[in-house]
């Protein structure tokens, strides 16, 4: 399964403090910030999405983002005016 990545923003002080959070513990911003979020999940028990959960999700959003976006219109050579005019 291809690898799946989301982003979000947060505020300039907060990433300034999490860029030095992630250099003291030796990891990547991105490393740091799954394995916070991973710890806070499962505290909470909010349950791990299954690979077929999230293909469906991955799916109903592309659909979503599909119906969103404007339909390419075909046109006919007969919409055109011919080389001759008739008068």
């Amino acid at each position: 399964m291809p690898r799946d990545r989301r982003s979000f923003s947060i505020r300039g002080e907060t990433y300034d403090r999490f860029k030095i959070l992630a250099e003291r513990e030796g990891l990547s911003m991105s490393g740091l910030a799954e394995r916070i979020i991973h710890e806070k999940l499962d505290a909470l028990g909010v349950p791990v999405v299954t690979p077929e959960e999230h293909a469906k999700t991955v799916a109903a959003a592309k659909a979503e983002q599909a119906e969103k976006e404007p339909k390419e219109e075909r046109v006919s050579v007969e919409d055109f005016p011919g080389p001759h005019f008739e008068f």
